[in-house]
């Protein structure tokens, strides 16, 4: 099947479609590194290596309206589309030009990722006037030991690798919760602090719009700013706040469906529009018990990375929680970057979460997969090893005589690569190893089998390793994004360079004009303004 079988879009009609509230899906086929190299603002990364066993999170309902882009429009988004197709999906769209095109057109491209979020974040400071400490300030509270409290609202294992002395973990979508229940005298300074800037103004905007009394301020520039100024952190450091007395944080009003209203929303039930849920609670919490179907994603990591979780544009999204104080600070936020959000507080229908569990065999029908132990039994000198796994993973010796692939490379390859031996795929990511398979059968009709397991899988089976890892390139790791990736490990121009992109979001989404952002006023400002 060719290009010509699929209905092409030009930038104008696809940014057409994003601004007219009606459901699009927009994804961005390129692997992870291409497309954090500069993308469309709303372009949702669902990598080519990765389709099969993501889609059906990221856009469940199979009649949604899917815009498929490539680099140039070319073989790569060609591919996908066709799989899509045979994956059941019915409305599919090539984006005419692919990046390229849409960069040509006269529009944007964004480097990083989760870039809707942060620039969101980044607004809301911009429109609300979210206070902030610098660094420098907050070691000279530190030295003279000022009464202050210092929370940093990312997750307890980004905390426990490294934070600001002194500092206490307590998510964002924690804060409001945690700080309500908390004896603080009204004077004293609370301070939220993240590793850049975004989730610092999120979580101290949260407290302010919530009507604590206490000021808050947001730390700017968090952790990278804090080594910018000279200043040591905390490292590998395995105590963290754990949640404990939360109240039912105020602030406007959202939907709340009732149990039956969900469940009508559910696929099988409402063809016509899409519905995400959510749990946004703590691990815990999740685990003892969730909805069925939710999927678990702390309220404050939504807010920050819904990109991951969200595929279709203008999808309604309903929140899970019976305490309702984390759906509440997340609803929030979701509510102004611009989406339909409902929060579900009734436990009567929770269960025992299960695994998602993604039939593989099902997925990719003419694989074959052996153990390590059988693949062994059969391996004939002239056979070939593959490594499909992320290229991050192959910073260590790995099997000895192994070639690095990544399936949207494959084409490639494929001329090097002999017809009548057996293509041995290996893959710590199983799935990985699963597509790079697939493709070789079916696409390239070669033959090719996965190897289960892992590492000491393979050393247990007999398999030899390398003495030394494998050599890439940074043009060769097209999975892995290179832009400023050392800012978090001592390259502190790259800090700079990463916090005044983060800063500069603003101008360039207003630029773009397809955020969609909106402020909401907290009640207690909404009041006085109608005065």
């Amino acid at each position: 099947m060719s290009a010509s079988a699929f209905i092409l879009v030009n930038p104008l009609a696809i940014r057409q479609q994003l601004a007219s509230g009606e459901e699009v899906a927009f994804i961005d086929i390129r692997e992870a590194g291409e497309y954090g190299n500069g993308h469309a603002l709303l372009a949702v990364n669902l990598p080519w290596s990765e389709l099969e066993f993501r889609v059906g999170q990221l856009i469940p309902r199979l009649s949604t309206p899917i815009i498929v882009q490539d680099e140039v429009g070319d073989e790569r988004a060609v591919t996908a589309a066709q799989r899509l197709q045979q994956l059941g999906y019915q409305d599919i769209r090539l984006a005419q030009g692919g990046v390229q095109g849409w960069q040509q057109a006269g529009y944007p491209l964004f480097h990083g990722v989760n870039v809707p979020s942060k620039a969101f974040s980044e607004w809301i400071e911009r429109e609300a006037h979210t206070p902030t400490l610098n660094a420098e300030t907050l070691a000279e509270w530190q030295q003279q030991n000022k009464p202050h409290l210092l929370l940093d609202g990312r997750t307890p294992e980004e905390f426990q690798q490294f934070h600001i002395p002194g500092a206490i973990n307590c998510p964002n979508g924690e804060l409001v919760s945690w700080v309500s229940a908390y004896a603080a005298k009204p004077a004293l300074p609370i301070v939220i602090t993240c590793a850049g800037r975004t989730r610092g103004i999120i979580g101290a905007q949260s407290l302010i719009d919530a009507g604590i009394r206490q000021p808050v301020l947001a730390l700017a520039g968090g952790t990278q700013a804090w080594r910018i100024a000279h200043l040591p952190l905390t490292l590998n450091d395995n105590r963290a706040w754990r949640p404990g007395e939360r109240v039912n944080d105020s602030g406007r009003s959202l939907h709340h469906p009732a149990i039956q209203q969900v469940d009508n929303w559910q696929p099988e039930k409402d063809a016509s529009r899409t519905t995400y849920l959510f749990d946004v609670r703590s691990r815990e919490e999740y685990l003892q018990g969730s909805w069925p179907g939710a999927v678990w994603v702390p309220a404050g990591q939504l807010i920050q990375t819904l990109d991951e979780h969200v595929g279709t544009r203008a999808a309604r999204i309903v929140l899970f929680d019976p305490q309702h104080s984390r759906a509440q600070v997340a609803a929030w936020w979701l509510y102004q970057l611009g989406w339909d959000v409902s929060i579900l507080t009734d436990a009567a229908g929770v269960q025992p979460p299960t695994a998602v569990v993604v039939a593989l065999p099902a997925l990719f029908p003419p694989v074959a997969s052996l153990t390590a132990s059988a693949a062994q039994a059969e391996y004939q000198p002239g056979d070939i090893i593959l490594l499909a796994d992320r290229s991050k993973n192959l910073a260590k010796p790995t099997l000895q005589g192994g070639y690095w692939v990544n399936r949207a490379t494959l084409a490639q390859h494929v001329a090097t690569l002999p017809k009548d031996r057996v293509l041995w795929v290996f893959a710590r990511q199983s799935s990985l190893a699963w597509a790079v398979a697939w493709d070789l059968i079916s696409r390239y009709a070669l033959h090719a089998k996965v190897v289960q397991g892992d590492e000491d899988d393979w050393r247990a089976a007999g398999w030899q390793f390398a003495a030394q890892p494998l050599s890439l390139t940074e043009a060769e790791r097209i999975d892995y994004l290179f832009w400023l990736h050392d800012r978090h490990s001592g390259n502190l121009q790259a800090s700079a360079d990463y916090l005044a992109w983060e800063a500069g979001l603003p101008a360039a989404v207003d630029e773009d004009g397809l955020h969609g952002f909106r402020r909401l006023l907290p009640q207690a400002q909404a009041e006085e303004a109608l005065q």
